[in-house]
């Protein structure tokens, strides 16, 4: 079975299925698509509303629709976060600034001790040079 009697003149749909309105008798719940228990998450009393699951667009036909930050797989057409597109860029500013701290402690140290104006260090532990 599909749906949950609460009583009186109403019909709720279960986990996994989608019903927009409670109080219409002539409607039964209809299956949502895969994965129907992530999409659908049943009927809430208290809002009146079958609840659409994470990702997926609140009050919507199915929960076939994605929420904002949210975008449809081709695959299965399961909503998905998007990625946090400041996340690559906050990795290329810091990539970025710690080159630019490398460089300048790099002319300080080799002006520090006299190398001669060269922007190199020999690092005789690891027997290699920094530059």
């Amino acid at each position: 079975m599909n749906s949950i009697c609460p009583g009186g003149n109403r019909i709720w749909p279960k986990i996994g299925y989608w019903k927009l309105n409670e109080s219409d008798l002539t409607t039964m719940p209809i299956e949502c698509a895969p994965p129907s228990e992530k999409r659908c998450l049943g009927w809430n009393g208290i809002q009146s509303e079958t609840l659409c699951g994470m990702g997926y667009l609140k009050s919507n036909y199915l929960c076939n629709t994605c929420d904002a930050r949210y975008y449809h797989t081709n695959t299965n057409k399961t909503c998905r976060s998007c990625p946090n597109k400041n996340v690559g860029v906050l990795k290329n500013q810091n990539r970025n600034a710690s080159a630019v701290m490398v460089k300048e402690t790099r002319k300080r140290v080799s002006q520090e001790m006299n190398f001669g104006g060269k922007d190199e260090i020999y690092m005789g532990k690891w027997g290699n040079w920094l530059k």
